[in-house]
């Protein structure tokens, strides 16, 4: 296992375990830190989880089960205050309610899949997450 250590707004540094075929991307000015697993890295994980394929790569996220039947994801710590610390999630620009497509989608159908655990993106058109961000984009969408 090779640690990286990436810089995120200049002034903050922290460790990320990394796999083989795991990218990250070096944050440009005012964006944060995003990692990325892409069509290559995907391809290595036939017939896994989108979930599945963000756990073998990024050991550092904590999922489990929940109540409602979707699973809960830490990307950071858990909020003190009652209620859900899940990121959000958005498929092909999509944003969805929660967190089952993590565990509904197989990497086969994915081209790309951008991670970013402080929730902030230079990507137009999405919302800062307070809990993180998790963006998937399938095989042939059109949002890239």
């Amino acid at each position: 296992m090779q640690w990286s250590y990436l810089m995120v707004g200049g002034a903050t540094g922290f460790a990320l375990a990394c796999g083989p075929g795991f990218r990250q991307a070096r944050p440009e000015s005012g964006s944060a830190a995003v990692i990325v697993l892409d069509e290559a890295t995907l391809s290595q994980l036939p017939g896994r989880s989108v979930l599945d394929a963000m756990t073998l790569r990024m050991p550092q996220i904590r999922t489990f089960r929940t109540t409602g039947g979707c699973p809960g994801v830490l990307l950071r710590g858990a909020d003190r205050l009652t209620g859900t610390s899940d990121p959000d999630v958005y498929v092909d620009h999509a944003h969805t309610l929660d967190t089952c497509p993590l565990a509904m989608l197989s990497t086969i159908d994915i081209q790309r899949i951008e991670i970013y655990p402080l929730g902030v993106t230079s990507r137009p058109g999405y919302n800062t997450g307070a809990h993180g961000l998790i963006l998937i984009f399938t095989r042939g969408s059109l949002a890239k």
